[in-house]
């Protein structure tokens, strides 16, 4: 029988505030310890910048991004199963 799969990644949270020109990003630990926050531009290349960016602290477990109208698109778009969206 084969040993169960580990990781040495942390879990993390990320939170994203889309705007219309740019997004904030930040990202918590597995107990709500800030450990970054970081402005993206609203573009194709930010919204993987931002992507690429949170996953440099672990994997993440959920993304919340709130919104108004149609600014989050992009990055929503992008955000990768398994991950949860809040």
């Amino acid at each position: 029988m084969a040993a169960p799969l580990t990781t040495t990644q942390p879990i993390i949270v990320a939170g994203v505030d889309a705007h219309k020109d740019t997004h904030h990003a930040g990202v918590l630990d597995g107990n709500g310890v800030r450990l970054a926050y970081r402005k993206f531009p609203a573009i194709l290349a930010g919204y993987q910048d931002l992507l690429d960016w949170i996953a440099t602290f672990g994997i993440p477990d959920r993304v919340g991004i709130e919104s108004t109208g149609s600014f989050a698109s992009g990055p929503s778009g992008r955000v990768q199963r398994p991950c949860r969206m809040s």
